[in-house]
């Protein structure tokens, strides 16, 4: 069975990065193969950072790839 969960909001600093990263360490816990993928990260810095949202939700599943947001701005 797959399962695509969507978490979003409308304004930026409201915490959908961490619900969504306690989500998806809850559910690897529980033995579920998990992908968590930020579509796009606006204010990126050229080189990846540890602090993107992309790269957050890539180390609470501990993913392969993607390992930031798919587009990055």
């Amino acid at each position: 069975m797959t399962v695509f969960l969507v978490v979003s909001g409308t304004d930026t600093g409201v915490g959908k990065t961490v619900v969504t990263a306690g989500l998806a360490r809850a559910l690897v816990r529980k033995g579920a193969s998990v992908v968590a993928v930020k579509p796009v990260e606006s204010g990126c810095d050229v080189s990846i950072q540890p602090s993107e949202d992309g790269v957050v939700l890539a180390n609470a599943t501990g993913q392969a790839r993607p390992r930031a947001a798919l587009v990055r701005l």
